[in-house]
Order: structure tokens, then C-alpha cells, then sequence
């Protein structure tokens, strides 16, 4: 049975087929283990099943339907109010990113009913927003410090080295092995002679995707150490495989933009000034072009048969019609041309669905994170081993911000959106949160001043200072 991974009328109320017993059996054992594992050992099993079951496995309960992983995330909840209520753990404070996660769930939620005043679609989109809220929540609460962060990437890279083994029997076969028990095709794609495998994933873009943001996570692995370079070395290898088994090219891009994001590391104390270059750069180009300067997104053919036009025109059509989509979003959108209903832009998708507000607000996500990765790299000034391992984190942000170029999640890989964001708050702590500069004149106080802060970072500069001779002062007087 090729069961498409959204049934149509999944998104309406409609009837969804009973999801396959293994994969009930698998979502209540995975909710069992987030209930009763301790806190730092269920953010394993919560990954594991959230990611391998294909999203549009469901159940249905009084005409509302229940995906795995939003039963698993219900079931999750209920662990994280177990733990605040008996006080095992903290209620956090709320981070701006955050703050800026909550805006862009609340603000889509109200725009898009805005927009369509139906009764269905106002309960598809409560259920896709308290869904997300429960998911980024329990990571949140699930990942806290960098121990966290690193049970998290080993349970990713799992993930990937599963889906590597899928995807080349696709390869090699043309068969799906998820497509038995429903919610995939059972046959890949194939364009241009090429198979396209996907796995569990939605599609074969996004498992290419997954396996381009796993690259720089593996690189941070690498630099923890010990049984962590198994992981690293496993996952790097599954990260080249299903970025070439995809047949994609926007993961082809992904792995570029990670790979160039690491040769910036030299310039990492001018990054302000690159910056600065790029925008004056993309206003030169588009000063001196025949077109716009987003039309070099329709140069890129690095797979044959890629609809890198396709990309051009979601950009170039949202921006002309800049009017009819700021407000609320929009729903005409597939008037504009060609396969415009296929918003395969995550920018572009979330602009054009729920307007410039939440459109801002999913632009904060990433400025806010790399802010909090800067600010806390500047606050290790003197350990440069622990700012790559925050360069390195930036690189996964900044994959993931090339990925929603050419990709709009719309399964369950927005968990793994949701993780990153978590690792940022959790790796940069409290010092994500003071400015750069701030970190650095604190820095230089300190040194002014002989305080343990400056006994303790700079006994270098203390072993090369030679005491002064008093006498020989005296002496010349």
C-alpha cells in the first residue's frame, strides 16, 4: 500500500487510516521510557521514536486525529509537569530564543484563522500548535547542559545511521522498507534515472537535509572525545551517504554551506566586517545584474533534473507580491504561476502563510542564536577549544539556515529544528545572554584588578613578568 506520508485529508478532519500496530507498539514503548527513564537518559528515547516513526501514522478519537508524535509529545508533557510538580527539576526562564519560538507559534496560530475562518482548519492548527509547543518544551527540559546535548547527537546520529541503511537498500532494490507498514511510498522516486531515497522522512529533500546539518554536529563529537568519536565517525559517513543516496541538490548545498561556515573560522573575531561585505556585495550585484540579484538561486544545477527556477520564482513571486501575503498571509498564492502552491522555501512558506509578523519572528530564531553563539564565544576568549565547540554549533544553525532555502519541514524533521535550538541555549548558558562587548570589558576589568578571576585565566602573562629590583631604583637615584 503507497500510503503518501500526509494523507490529503489528514490536514481536515477527514477519516486517516488506523496507523500499523508496530508503530503504536513503538510510540507507547518510547512514551513509557520518557515517563519513567531519568530525565538525563529520556531525551533517547523521545528522539528515537519522534524521529523514526513517519509522520503521517495517526489515530483517530472522536473524529480528532492523533499523529505518534503528537501523542508522544502529550506524553511527554506530562513528564515535564510530573518533574516541576514534585520539584525535580526547575522551571526555567524564558530564554529570547524562547520568547521568539512562542511569538511564532502564537502569531501563526492567530493569523492563519484569520485567514481561512474554518472550523476545520481552526482545529488542524490547534492541534500542529500545541503540538510543536509540547515538542520544543520537552527538549527544552530534556536537554539542559552540554551532557544533554551530547546523549541528544549520539540519539541523532542513530537516527541517520538508521536511515542510511534504508536509503541504500532504496538504492539497491527500489524498495522502502517503511512503506510496508504505511505512511511512505514503497517505491522511490526516480528523476533523471536517478533513485531518490527518503526513508522515514517526507521526502527525499529532507532526508538529504538531515543528513547535511549532521556533519557539523558530528564535527562537535569529534571534539568531546573518547566513545564520542565512534559516534562521530559513524555519523559523518551516514551524513555524505544520504546527502548522495537524495538525489537532491538542496543538501548538496547544506553540506557546502557547513563546510564553508568552518573556513571562516580565522575570521571569526571579524565576522561583523564579512557581514557587512556579503550585504554590500548582494546590492552591487543587484545593482549590475539584468535581474534581481535572488535570480542566481535559478543558476544552481548541481542535480540533473533540480528545479532550482522553481526556487527562483517562490522568492521572486513572494517579494512581488509583498502586499497581498504582509497582513495574514495569503491564500492565493498558487495564482502566481507555476507549482506556486508549493512553498519548498521555509522563509518564503511562513511569510506567505502567516504574514511579515511571523515571518520576523522565524528571522529571530536564527539571529537570536547566533547572537547567543557569539556572546558566548567572546565570554571564552582565552579557550579556544571551547569557542570552536561553539563555532561548531553555529555551523549546525547556519546548515539548517540553508536547508529552509531550498525546504519547507513539513513532517517530523521539525524536531530536529526545535533540538538545535535547544543546544544553543544549552551550550551558551548564561553567557549566551551578555553581550559580546559586555563579556570582554568584564574580562578586562578583572585584569585590571588583582582578583582570583586574574590570577586564575592569565598565569602565563604572571610566569613571564620579572620582579623588579627596587635597589637598583635607588641606586640610579
Amino acid at each position: 500500500m503507497n500510503d503518501t506520508t500526509i494523507p490529503e485529508n489528514f490536514h481536515y478532519g477527514g477519516v486517516v487510516p488506523l496507523a500499523h500496530p508496530v508503530y503504536i507498539l513503538a510510540m507507547l514503548l518510547a512514551g513509557l521510557l520518557v515517563l519513567f527513564l531519568r530525565r538525563d537518559k529520556a531525551i533517547t528515547p523521545f528522539v528515537l521514536a519522534g524521529m523514526i516513526i513517519p509522520y503521517g501514522q495517526a489515530v483517530t478519537f472522536a473524529g480528532v486525529h492523533f499523529s505518534m508524535l503528537r501523542l508522544l509529545s502529550m506524553i511527554g508533557m506530562v513528564r515535564v509537569c510530573w518533574d516541576i510538580f514534585t520539584k525535580k527539576a526547575e522551571r526555567s526562564k524564558l530564554h529570547p530564543i524562547d520568547k521568539a519560538f512562542l511569538s511564532l507559534i502564537v502569531v501563526t496560530f492567530v493569523t492563519t484563522n484569520i485567514l481561512f475562518k474554518e472550523m476545520g482548519y481552526f482545529i488542524f492548527s490547534f492541534g500542529v500548535s500545541y503540538t510543536f509547543l509540547f515538542v520544543y518544551y520537552i527538549v527544552r527540559h530534556l536537554v539542559r547542559d552540554e551532557d544533554d546535548v551530547l546523549r541528544a547527537a549520539k540519539a541523532l546520529v542513530f537516527v541517520g545511521f538508521v536511515a542510511t541503511v534504508v536509503m541504500i537498500l532504496e538504492q539497491a532494490v527500489q524498495i522502502n522498507v517503511f512503506g510496508y507498514l504505511g505512511g511512505e511510498y514503497l517505491h522511490p522516486l526516480i528523476r533523471e534515472g536517478r533513485v531518490r531515497s527518503q526513508a522515514f522522512f517526507g521526502h527525499s529533500i529532507i532526508a538529504g537535509c538531515y543528513g547535511a546539518t549532521l556533519f557539523p554536529l558530528c564535527v562537535w563529537l569529534w571534539l568531546k572525545g573518547g566513545a564520542a568519536k565512534r559516534h562521530a565517525l559513524v555519523g559523518a559517513v551516514s551524513s555524505a551517504i544520504m546527502v548522495v543516496t537524495s538525489a537532491s541538490s538542496t543538501p548538496i548545498m547544506g553540506l557546502a554551506a557547513a563546510t564553508l561556515a568552518f573556513c571562516f573560522w580565522p575570521l571569526r573575531r571579524q565576522m561583523r566586517w564579512v557581514r557587512r561585505g556579503l550585504v554590500a556585495t548582494l546590492i552591487f550585484l543587484h545593482l549590475v545584474m539584468h535581474g534581481p540579484v535572488w535570480a542566481l538561486i535559478a543558476r544552481i544545477n548541481i542535480v540533473g533534473g533540480n528545479s532550482a527556477d522553481h526556487r527562483y520564482q517562490l522568492v521572486n513571486q513572494c517579494i512581488l507580491h509583498f502586499w497581498d501575503w504582509w497582513l495574514v498571509g495569503t491564500k492565493d498564492n498558487n495564482s502566481w504561476g507555476w507549482d506556486m502552491w508549493d512553498t519548498a522555501n521555509q522563509f518564503v512558506g511562513t511569510a506567505e502563510s502567516a504574514g511579515l509578523l511571523a515571518f520576523a519572528c522565524f528571522v529571530a530564531l536564527f539571529s537570536r542564536s547566533f547572537r547567543a553563539i557569539g556572546n558566548g564565544r567572546a565570554a571564552y576568549d582565552s579557550d579556544k577549544s571551547k569557542q570552536f565547540e561553539l563555532w561548531t554549533i553555529g555551523c549546525v544553525i547556519f546548515t539548517q539556515l540553508m536547508n529552509f532555502v531550498g525546504v519547507d519541514y513539513f513532517d517530523q524533521t521539525t524536531m530536529v529544528w526545535y533540538i538545535f535550538l535547544a543546544v544553543v541555549v544549552a551550550i551558551t548558558g548564561e553567557k549566551g545572554l551578555i553581550p559580546a562587548k559586555s563579556s570582554a570589558q568584564a574580562f578586562i576589568a578583572a585584569d585590571m584588578t588583582d582578583s582570583p578571576l586574574r590570577r586564575a585565566s592569565l598565569p602565563s602573562v604572571r610566569s613571564n613578568v620579572r620582579p623588579v629590583n627596587t635597589n637598583r631604583f635607588r641606586e640610579l637615584g
